[in-house]
């Protein structure tokens, strides 16, 4: 005896179903990492510019500066009359690292003398619980270069 109408999904229907969502899934896993490492490759740019604007302004204002890179943060001092400032301005305010972002060191001054001259420093900063590492070198003129790992 036939039960109209029918009640339920054919076999067909299921794994369909069953396939539409594994794709989307799929697409949805890949943008999602690809999205991640966008933000963790913005943010060591970020550090890369700051360093940049560092250099730029102890030229300009013959002042030596550090920039104190801490595992979760860095700061930005400054020597103003025979004492270390902390900058306060906008784009050179202590800042916290984003997205899971963690340097290998726990306290590291980078100086820069009035000249915006340094000694080379080299570190890595990684994120994602170790998923993306990088290899920050910033060379005696202050150029910085980032490297994957």
């Amino acid at each position: 005896m036939k039960i109209y109408p029918p009640r339920g999904f054919s076999l067909v229907e299921v794994l369909t179903v069953i396939a539409l969502l594994s794709i989307t899934l799929m697409v949805s896993t890949f943008s999602i990492q690809y999205l991640e490492k966008k933000r963790v490759q913005s943010e060591i740019n970020r550090f890369k510019r700051i360093v940049g604007m560092v250099v730029d302004r102890s030229i300009i204002l013959r002042r030596p500066m550090t920039i104190e890179v801490y595992h979760h943060s860095y700061q930005i001092k400054e020597l103003w009359r025979s004492s270390w400032k902390l900058m306060q301005d906008e784009g050179l305010a202590p800042y916290s690292f984003k997205y899971s972002l963690r340097a290998s060191i726990n306290e590291y001054p980078i100086y820069f003398n009035s000249s915006g001259l340094a000694e080379p420093h080299s570190f890595t900063m990684s994120a994602g619980k170790m998923k993306y590492k990088y290899l920050i070198s910033i060379n005696e003129f202050g150029n910085v270069e980032i490297s994957d790992k």
